[in-house]
């Protein structure tokens, strides 16, 4: 349809195709692309270093290539003429995902992924920024990232406060990817939601990011995971409500926020 003339070309090219979500799992044998819950494509490691594509209910590809560079330049042509776009979008990079695959990635889509939200599932600390970056910023809404081990130390996400995508996003979940400092929490005061760990919470603190939320224009919620921390003591020092094992604190002069507590189990 591109080639019958200028005009369609236009029509054709300026066509959005919105997803209502776009997940790629990548490990050692496959690459795996899902479409919304219908379509499916799997491109498999064969014997002999080659590429098999599966895909549901039709007869199997074979193709000279690795599987990553065919899954890449497939997914690539697709989105040279489309302009797709998705709602969300799911990256799960398992713990012997090809090395390089990130850089691979940059070279086969120069243009930045249009997704309102993204999760982001790794085992390589360093791979979360480099994901980012492939986000175009402002679209780019929501931003959920999991470590599949283990929780990072705070200093691992210095490098992302600093990317556009991160500045312009609106609510963020690190809860399950690292432990902050509390001084780190700045970082998150642009946001309107966002849920994080911290290594430690004192009542000085407590009162500190409490009133500072408060203080923010565009803030609305937030979940503070605190491992350890003596719930009873803001009880006391606070004079706490308690509600089924929450402790709400009503904030004065705001009478739409308050200041809950309650255990995660």
């Amino acid at each position: 349809m591109r080639r019958v003339c200028k005009q369609m070309k236009e029509v054709v090219d300026n066509q959005v195709i919105m997803y209502k979500y776009i997940s790629i799992s990548l490990g050692a044998n496959s690459l795996c692309v899902k479409l919304n819950d219908k379509k499916r494509v799997e491109y498999q490691k064969d014997t002999d270093n080659s590429c098999v594509i599966w895909r549901p209910g039709q007869p199997d590809i074979k193709k000279r290539a690795g599987y990553v560079e065919t899954a890449l330049k497939d997914m690539s042509y697709s989105l040279r003429f489309l302009n797709i776009r998705t709602q969300k979008l799911i990256i799960d990079l398992e713990k012997d995902a090809p090395l390089g695959y990130l850089h691979r990635l940059a070279e086969y889509f120069p243009k930045r992924f249009f997704a309102v939200r993204i999760a982001i599932s790794i085992c390589k600390k360093t791979d979360c920024p480099k994901i980012l970056e492939l986000m175009e910023p402002g679209f780019l809404e929501e931003i959920f990232i999991e470590h599949q081990t283990r929780v990072c130390v705070s200093n691992w996400a210095d490098s992302i406060y600093e990317l556009e995508q991160w500045k312009q996003a609106t609510r963020a979940d690190t809860s399950d990817y690292i432990k902050l400092d509390c001084k780190q929490l700045k970082h998150y005061y642009h946001l309107k939601h966002f849920e994080v760990i911290l290594n430690d919470f004192t009542m000085e603190q407590a009162v500190i990011i409490r009133d500072t939320l408060a203080s923010l224009p565009q803030f609305e919620t937030c979940q503070i995971f605190v491992p350890g921390l003596n719930a009873s003591s803001l009880k006391t020092v606070w004079a706490l409500e308690e509600h089924s094992g929450t402790y709400r604190n009503a904030i004065v002069d705001f009478s739409h926020y308050s200041f809950s507590i309650s255990r995660k189990n």
